[in-house]
């Protein structure tokens, strides 16, 4: 099994090898035009019994286990791994692999498997936290919308998982995903967002990315292109969707305080350094009985919402 994993980019390509019935790897992934079923979650079956000849989930927890002890962080990618692998892996009896991020090609049967860095996990942990109260404190957390970190959505021939998203209480749909990059290039982190919205059939209206460094933070607010409202309401899309950048928040660290820049790339007006994401992005418009909301409120992270988002994430504990 070859354990050198390279960075991972746009411009890195790999074969997988007659030999090996499992190998490690990196390569880009064309992902597919078609997603109808990208909000569905991914059904599991029964915990499997690795028993027997049921070695390929042994061998790819025994290399997980190897990098967990080396303190890797990074991209590993899996060649010729069953579906019932895959869906083992994350099955919560599986303690030791649950908690890393997957992408899955059911078709090519390729597994790229994610480590995240504490710093990763610990930003991913307070954005959620914030949105999630910001939710709560309008009446609006579980009440017409609901949080789940890490779903399993399948989508056309592939299944991955966001860092975390909100959807609908009355829907089986997610509606808004987090993205979080620190070791992570910028054009990973792009082709993140567009991979939620930009698929025919997605419902997802927002995707948030965060680029975390020692020395900033940037949080984009990407959604996909709207044509103009025709009484159907904001948010319809064009058949052939191209997410873009609608704002963003730089969070620059400084002493004694970090010091935050918003642009808008929608206004020539100046922005304030706020971010503003839509209530029904998270709600959508059929509500539940009893639950009421206007279409224009916005969940608002303030200047000292991303202040604080800063200064707690530069910690010692973090690597800072």
């Amino acid at each position: 099994m070859d354990t050198q994993t390279p960075p991972f980019s746009d411009s890195d390509s790999v074969s997988s090898s007659p030999d090996e019935s499992v190998s490690t790897s990196t390569t880009r992934v064309a992902l597919p035009d078609s997603a109808r079923d990208i909000s569905m979650p991914l059904p599991l079956p029964q915990p499997l019994n690795i028993s027997g000849d049921q070695t390929e989930f042994k061998k790819i927890e025994d290399e997980l286990l190897r990098k967990i002890r080396a303190k890797y962080t990074g991209y590993l990618w899996f060649f010729n791994v069953t579906k019932e692998t895959f869906y083992q892996l994350q099955d919560e009896n599986s303690r030791n692999t649950r908690h890393f991020r997957y992408l899955y090609n059911f078709d090519e049967r390729k597994l790229r498997i994610w480590m995240p860095a504490r710093a990763h996990d610990s930003f991913v942990t307070q954005l959620v936290i914030l949105i999630s109260d910001k939710l709560r404190a309008a009446g609006l957390h579980n009440t017409a919308c609901v949080p789940n970190l890490s779903p399993t959505l399948k989508f056309g021939n592939f299944a991955a998982q966001p860092d975390g998203c909100w959807g609908p209480f009355n829907s089986d749909d997610f509606t808004v995903c987090v993205e979080v990059a620190n070791s992570q290039s910028d054009a990973q982190l792009r082709n993140d967002a567009r991979r939620w919205l930009e698929h025919t059939g997605s419902p997802f209206e927002i995707c948030l990315t965060v680029k975390v460094s020692a020395d900033k933070i940037v949080l984009s607010v990407w959604r996909p292109q709207a044509r103009p409202d025709n009484g159907h309401g904001p948010w319809l899309r064009r058949r052939h969707r191209s997410a873009t950048i609608t704002h963003t928040a730089t969070i620059v660290r400084n002493s004694p305080n970090p010091t935050v820049i918003c642009e808008s790339n929608t206004s020539s007006s100046s922005t304030r350094n706020e971010i503003r994401l839509p209530v029904v992005a998270f709600t959508g418009y059929q509500l539940p009985p009893g639950i009421n909301v206007n279409p224009w409120d916005e969940i608002i992270l303030t200047e000292d919402d991303l202040v604080a988002l800063g200064r707690v994430h530069w910690i010692p504990r973090n690597g800072y």
